[in-house]
């Protein structure tokens, strides 16, 4: 698949995030910010010039139209190179396999100031094993755990960027009022798909997020648990 429309969503979000930073930069505040928060016109410049820039800025041997200048270019720089990366990243998931097979081993091991920690193995039907873990308490371990295995899988990725394109394709929208990101998965993928342009599987939400998300790609999931171990089995439905 080409993902045409999440190559569009990615290009608008660096556009937009371009724009909005440079406004910062020369502004010292985001337009979106309330008035009581404006009082530092400075403060983009600081944050994105090097130290010596910012020493000479104060020092008065460059202006501030020059502060700003060296700022923006030092941040353009910063902004090519992430979307560089993120534009690698979905080319590797495109050219990934489409999958028949999903195995999910979960073990757990008791920690004295954490108790249960799930340490987790993923392979698929191309053999590829992926791993992920999780300790501390408050949160769903077990679903961390298994959303960092399967995040480090591009063809695990694949299930949810090609749910995505369809979405989009159709007409969907990912744009959220609410979202701190402006963006949420959870309106064409399902809850546990991630805030961003390129869905991900988000950490702490409970397993069963991921196997509806899946169930929604076509793949089915069975499971067997002891006391000490989870095995989750997801195959392509026929």
């Amino acid at each position: 698949m080409s993902y045409e429309y999440l190559r569009r969503e990615l290009n608008a979000q660096k556009e937009t995030e371009k724009n909005n930073t440079l406004f910062f930069i020369k502004n010292g505040f985001f337009e979106s910010w309330n008035p009581e928060h404006r009082t530092d016109p400075d403060r983009g410049i600081r944050n994105y010039s090097t130290a010596a820039r910012w020493n000479q800025y104060n020092a008065g041997q460059i202006t501030r139209e020059k502060a700003i200048e060296f700022a923006s270019k030092r941040y353009l720089k910063q902004l090519a190179k992430k979307y560089n990366d993120r534009f690698n990243k979905l080319e590797k998931v495109a050219a990934a396999p489409d999958l028949n097979y999903i195995n999910i081993f979960v073990s757990w091991t008791r920690s004295r100031m954490w108790g249960w920690n799930p340490q987790v193995e993923i392979q698929d039907n191309r053999f590829f094993t992926s791993h992920g873990s999780a300790s501390g308490c408050g949160y769903d371990k077990q679903s961390a755990a298994v959303a960092e295995a399967l995040n480090k899988n591009p063809a695990a990725l694949k299930i949810l960027y090609d749910l995505k394109e369809s979405e989009l394709k159709k007409g969907g929208s990912d744009q959220s009022k609410t979202a701190c990101t402006g963006r949420d998965n959870r309106y064409i993928i399902g809850y546990g798909a991630g805030y961003d342009v390129l869905p991900y599987y988000e950490g702490g939400v409970g397993v069963e997020c991921y196997f509806s998300i899946l169930k929604k790609a076509g793949f089915e999931t069975s499971s067997h648990s002891t006391k000490k171990s989870d095995t989750y089995i997801i195959k392509k439905e026929v």
